[in-house]
C-alpha cells in the first residue's frame, strides 16, 4: 500500500507542476511583448532589393525590405545594433581619409 500512495503522490506533484508550465505560457500580455514594430528598411532597385537574413540562435529570419512589419524584438534589436554599427564604420572611415597622407 505503500507504493500506491507513493505513486499517487508523485502523479498529483507531476500534474501540479505541468498546469505550472501551462499558467506560464498563457498570457497574453508576455506575447503582445515579446514582438515590437518596426520601420521599414532601405529599399532600392539594386544593392538593397534582397530580404535581409537574421539567424539567431540558429533559426533564421528573412525580412523582406521597404515593409513596415512586427518583428520579434530580438530581430529588431538586431537589425538596429547591425544600423547603428554601419553608421559607426562609415563615421569612421570619413575620419580615417580626412587624416591619411596623400603626399609621400
Amino acid at each position: 500500500m505503500a507504493k500506491t500512495n507513493n505513486n499517487t503522490e508523485s502523479v498529483e506533484e507531476a500534474k501540479t507542476s505541468e498546469d505550472t508550465v501551462q499558467e506560464a505560457k498563457t498570457p497574453d500580455t508576455a506575447q503582445d511583448d515579446d514582438y515590437v514594430d518596426h520601420i521599414p528598411l532601405f529599399r532600392d532597385g539594386d544593392r538593397y532589393k534582397d530580404p535581409l537574413n537574421v539567424i539567431i540562435n540558429g533559426k533564421k529570419y528573412s525580412v523582406p525590405r521597404g515593409v513596415p512589419l512586427r518583428l520579434p524584438r530580438t530581430v529588431a534589436e538586431v537589425i538596429d545594433q547591425s544600423i547603428a554599427q554601419d553608421s559607426y564604420a562609415n563615421e569612421l572611415n570619413k575620419e580615417m581619409q580626412k587624416t591619411q597622407v596623400t603626399e609621400f
